[in-house]
């Protein structure tokens, strides 16, 4: 996920930026500013496989405007970290360092007065206070990892979107934590787990889930019975971008998932406690392309044998083949920390009751690269032959 555009107010043109080769590096930036936090930000600008860079303003900047001050600076190639220095003799080289520098960085054109000194070192002292931590969440635009859906892996609420976990561009691991509760009439599901984003390309997961029988259980003389099932999962960016015209970006996921108590779905027909479920998803995001507000669209198409996620096992009386189901999600980005939307899931019908598909709308926030937050209205239809069952879905995920 990420959020709206637009760059603040009274940020100068790239283009206005001098193009006389300082003489000394550090000197000539004057304010401060590392020389690794600098590659840090050129890295950023010019990496092929980062969506979005620093602007002055302190915020960031979107894949067209990022392309603008490229073309300004003169690089159009992918920026190598060492071409900072390579080209410090050079117009583009005094540009991208200026661009990169901690007083452009955070639209601090004038030290006129000793209050803006003041704001300024004020920023500065909070910038190294925070930046390990910060640096720790990667380099990625917020909400761009999506969240943490039910099985573990990045995605909404109910299906897996085509992102990869956490906020790490190439070269950066990121790892996320999340806890998720699933409310509704007769069942309470808990999930939670831990995954990792690898160079943004990788993603590894692993979750428990825990369902309460509330209502069945007792029906059936299981006073307190819970089904449970770990979920394994990989995740691999093949291609394409969320941004950009052309190719949407396409992931390939695998989910290991293994019943850990098969007792009640062995009575319920069910063939197996474990199996495997394949999908591919391809998502888009279009900069201010609903009303002005940016939309997102993920689509994903899941081959599975799981009943009930897995949760009552696999495969059935009704069939024990691995079939293909789709699932779909769409949203609207209100502001770069909120966004809306739904999700639908198709499910197999294997067992003797049948399964209803799955379906939500949701509310994220998302305020940092640190802590997302989803709630959701689910409706999950008829559920181990109990109907009407709809509820309430909140998820909380840290990225470290």
């Amino acid at each position: 996920m990420t959020g709206t555009s637009g760059n603040a107010s009274g940020s100068r043109d790239p283009r206005s930026l001098s193009t006389s080769a300082p003489e000394d590096d550090d000197a000539a930036m004057g304010n401060g500013t590392t020389r690794a936090a600098r590659i840090r930000c050129a890295s950023a600008l010019f990496d092929p496989d980062t969506d979005i860079a620093p602007g002055r303003d302190g915020a960031w900047v979107w894949p067209s405007e990022k392309l603008a001050i490229r073309a300004a600076i003169g690089k159009k190639t992918p920026w190598r970290p060492e071409a900072l220095s390579d080209t410090a003799g050079t117009a583009a080289g005094a540009r991208a360092q200026a661009w990169c520098s901690i007083g452009a960085w955070h639209g601090t054109q004038d030290h006129g007065n000793a209050m803006t000194r003041v704001r300024h070192w004020i920023g500065l002292t909070v910038v190294v206070l925070l930046g390990a931590s910060a640096a720790q969440a990667g380099n990625r635009q917020p909400g761009t990892g999506g969240a943490t859906q039910i099985e573990g892996a990045a995605g909404g609420g109910l299906v897996p979107w085509a992102v990869i976990q956490g906020y790490g561009s190439s070269g950066e691991i990121d790892v996320t934590a999340f806890g998720t509760v699933l409310d509704v009439d007769d069942y309470r599901l808990r999930s939670y787990g831990v995954a990792a984003g690898i160079f943004n390309r990788v993603e590894l997961s692993i979750a428990r889930q825990e369902l309460d029988l509330e209502t069945l259980g007792p029906a059936l003389g299981f006073p307190g019975a819970e089904l449970e099932q770990d979920v394994f999962s990989a995740k691999v960016r093949l291609g394409g971008t969320l941004f950009y015209p052309g190719l949407p970006q396409i992931v390939a996921g695998a989910q290991y998932k293994r019943n850990r108590s098969f007792e009640l779905p062995a009575l319920a027909g069910a063939r197996d406690d474990s199996d495997i479920d394949f999908y591919v998803s391809a998502a888009r995001l279009w900069l201010a392309g609903v009303g002005g507000f940016n939309g997102f669209a993920n689509a994903t198409v899941r081959w599975t044998r799981a009943n009930e996620l897995g949760l009552l096992g696999f495969g059935g009386p009704r069939n024990d083949d691995r079939d293909a189901r789709f699932e779909g999600a769409a949203g609207v980005f209100l502001s770069r920390a909120w966004m809306v939307g739904a999700e639908y899931r198709q499910k197999p019908d294997n067992l003797a009751f049948g399964e209803d598909d799955w379906w939500d709308l949701f509310v994220a926030w998302v305020p940092n690269r640190h802590v997302s937050v989803v709630g959701a209205w689910v409706d999950l239809g008829s559920v181990g032959g109990l109907d009407g069952q709809s509820g309430f879905y909140l998820s909380v995920e840290g990225a470290f």
